[in-house]
């Protein structure tokens, strides 16, 4: 179809009649900017307009579309331009369609190749470990493909007295062989090990190591070495992002009338009567069979930290802080985090009637070691 030729055809028609591009623009009725558009070959007219020109011009649709009047050498040709271009219209609509099949083929392989690159790629994982001496918590490592990361948690030691000389992460490998992955000479280990270097770990066997990675703490007189408990915090398994439960509600809503209330003013008074003043701390401890409790009340901090844990592993952990009226929760065995603060809760997989039971425990575990030492 030659866009130019219907141009000139429909100014040739224009003219037979003697009109002007406004005369005809009144006529059909159309913008003479429409017209001009036509005879200049910028545009051809629409199917509505097409027949209203063929009325009015007394031609077939057929003839303007391929800009000459019939006779007995171009009839043929002439009768099938409607056909020809159903033909050309079909053709464009077949690649039309190819190219959408195309561009979907392709955004469907690249999302899939980008699933299987990117799923369950990030795992971060919070660190903690604890002897009858030491403990420290809010570790962190985190592994993505490309980089690892890794800080050991704060340290809370019993004999105050006592101050890290250096610290050092290593593993055991199926040999019980101590592996070196980084040393330091201060109270703090922390290090981002780009794959593929090697420098800190072979994360070729990550999986591993995690699972039998100790640190050991030099002090002045004495080293102590303890094993690291790696809990999954975060995986990134979820085609959308997830927020964590914000529940609020006040702590009468929550708190056992039984139970002692954390600021009573005889708290500290039974702390201090029942506990075990271990230099500038405050010690019970319970053993039940293979679980058992340790309380401790820091003094100079005033903070109190509840750990129920098997052998080295650590399975609860309360920490509060007096002082701020700030409740910290981990579950190791489920993954539960929650933090209770300023009248509101946050938490990870977890609901209100679970936040209730881990109040409750916390406040019998302190009444508990309260009647168990009177």
């Amino acid at each position: 179809m030659n866009i130019e030729k219907i141009g000139k055809f429909i100014k040739e028609l224009r003219e037979e009649k003697g009109l002007t591009q406004d005369e005809l623009a009144k006529k059909i009725p159309i913008s003479r900017q429409a017209i001009s558009k036509w005879e200049r070959g910028l545009a051809i007219p629409d199917a509505q307009i097409l027949l209203k020109l063929s009325e009015f011009f007394s031609v077939s649709v057929n003839e303007i579309l391929s800009g000459e009047k019939k006779n007995k050498y171009n009839e043929k040709e002439i009768n099938q331009i409607s056909l020809t271009l159903y033909k050309d219209r079909n053709n464009k609509k077949r690649i039309i369609k190819l190219l959408i099949i195309l561009l979907i083929t392709f955004i469907f392989i690249f999302l899939i190749y980008y699933f299987f690159t990117s799923y369950r790629s990030i795992k971060v994982y919070t660190v903690s470990g604890m002897n009858d001496n030491i403990s420290f918590y809010n570790g962190i490592f985190v592994r993505t493909k490309e980089k690892i990361f890794f800080k050991i948690g704060d340290f809370n030691i019993l004999e105050d007295n006592d101050k890290i000389q250096s610290l050092t992460l290593y593993y055991l490998d199926t040999n019980n062989k101590k592996q070196l992955i980084v040393s330091n000479d201060d109270d703090n280990i922390s290090f981002i090990d780009y794959i593929g270097y090697n420098n800190y770990l072979d994360t070729s066997n990550i999986d591993y190591i995690i699972k039998n990675m100790y640190i050991e703490i030099v002090f002045k007189d004495k080293k102590e070495n303890i094993k690291l408990t790696f809990i999954e915090d975060y995986i990134n398994d979820s085609l959308f992002f997830k927020k964590n439960q914000n529940i609020g509600y006040n702590k009468s809503d929550i708190k056992n009338t039984e139970n002692i209330d954390i600021n009573d003013s005889d708290l500290l008074k039974n702390i201090k009567n029942c506990y075990i003043l271990y230099n500038t701390n405050y010690i019970y401890t319970k053993n039940d069979n293979e679980i058992s409790t340790k309380i401790i009340y820091y003094s100079k901090t005033n903070t109190i930290k509840i750990t129920i844990f098997s052998s080295n592993n650590i399975l609860e952990n309360w920490i509060y802080e007096i002082n701020d009226d700030v409740l910290d929760y981990y579950d190791y065995t489920e993954n539960v985090s929650y933090l209770f603060e300023n009248g509101k809760s946050t938490c990870k997989n977890c609901n209100k009637d679970k936040l209730k039971k881990i109040i409750d425990k916390f406040y019998n575990i302190l009444s508990e070691s309260f009647q168990d030492n009177k």
